[in-house]
């Protein structure tokens, strides 16, 4: 499948932390498409290229880790006619939402209502869901019921998408893109597809705590659509990710990872990347590197972080072409495993060789 349509299919799925179900059913039909196979954690979160944990405790392997969930609202009571109490998870624009309009929906289908938050209670930020009231017009709506703001689904502006949600479907479709890409192959590589992760990283944290990756062979790459920062604009192709918020990533990856993308740039003329440090948010990558594994993270540039717009609440955009891009470096990562032992070694003989070369002045003194 090309990257604009499964940008397309993902980004038209509704999502919200631990309402995660309309995008998750979508993975999995394209998984089942394409015939790769998989199996679902005891926390909801699909491990994709295989079909079991056992084959994953006896060889390196890489992992490219996505999450499904977006910042948004569940409605938790009704108060009276057409007005809900709500509780907002994640991060948001939150002095600028009073009268905004938003879309609620259901874990049947993916079809709106319309609503209005009258008001939000932001003196103090919670990961546990901030109290806000909502106004929402017509028949009562389902208690469960979940939402986010009133922004397109999923539109193409030339090489744009403008979206309610990149943050990370994005990074969802530069995985699941890399393992149609390699499905053939049989590559040591999994796609791992995270919920909530936008409260601190829960269903991570879950995937860590079930055991199902071993931390002596896995080697994560944390995938993401970050906050656009000089030197990681949009269109300007993806970002190495030296580390973000919370942590500098692991040097070893980072070393592969970057000549990856350096060699890439030499196969493929139309391939091109960048490297920072994104340090607008965090990502699960720091949550895989407290718990013990080699981490690195991937990004592509994204304009309106957590639909933050200068005047309030906005869509998020990204390039379809950086997309593209991060998916052809994960898969010339796939490709290159074997090499990974080696992507220091070079560095190290030159060294070694340096100081073989010089040692002897040492002792002018």
């Amino acid at each position: 499948m090309e990257t604009k349509n499964l940008i397309s299919e993902v980004f038209n799925q509704p999502t919200a932390p631990f309402k995660e179900l309309h995008v998750l059913k979508k993975l999995e039909e394209i998984l089942r498409k394409q015939k790769i196979p998989y199996f679902i954690d005891p926390s909801g979160n699909i491990v994709a290229g295989v079909s079991s944990k056992k084959t994953l405790w006896k060889k390196p392997y890489f992992v490219f880790i996505a999450h499904t969930d977006h910042p948004g609202f569940h409605i938790v009571k009704s108060e009276k006619k057409n007005i809900y109490k709500a509780l907002w998870y994640g991060g948001a624009p939150f002095k600028q939402m009073k009268g905004k309009r938003v879309r609620v929906y259901n874990a049947k289908n993916t079809k709106s209502r319309t609503g209005t938050i009258l008001n939000i209670d932001a003196s103090i930020y919670k990961r546990t869901g901030m109290d806000m009231a909502i106004k929402i017009p017509g028949a009562p709506v389902e208690i469960g019921s979940f939402g986010s703001f009133f922004s397109p689904a999923c539109q193409f502006s030339g090489n744009k998408v403008i979206t309610r949600c990149a943050d990370d479907l994005a990074g969802c479709v530069m995985a699941l893109g890399a393992l149609i890409d390699i499905k053939k192959q049989k590559l040591p590589v999994i796609a791992i597809f995270t919920r909530a992760e936008e409260v601190g990283f829960v269903g991570c944290i879950g995937l860590l705590k079930s055991k199902v990756l071993n931390s002596k062979y896995a080697r994560v790459i944390s995938l993401e659509a970050s906050k656009a920062l000089p030197g990681a604009e949009i269109h300007k192709g993806p970002v190495v990710r030296l580390g973000d918020a919370s942590t500098i990533f692991n040097a070893r990856m980072n070393r592969f990872v970057t000549l990856s993308a350096q060699n890439l740039t030499k196969k493929d003329n139309s391939f091109k990347y960048q490297r920072r440090i994104m340090d607008g948010g965090s990502c699960e990558a720091t949550a895989f590197d407290l718990y013990g594994f080699k981490t690195m993270g991937i990004s592509v540039p994204l304009v309106n972080y957590h639909n933050q717009g200068k005047k309030g609440p906005a869509p998020e955009i990204i390039s379809v072409l950086d997309v593209e891009n991060g998916r052809k470096l994960l898969v010339e990562i796939a490709k290159t495993h074997k090499t990974f032992e080696n992507a220091t070694r070079a560095a190290y003989d030159r060294l070694e060789a340096q100081f073989n070369a010089l040692k002897g002045n040492l002792r002018a003194l």
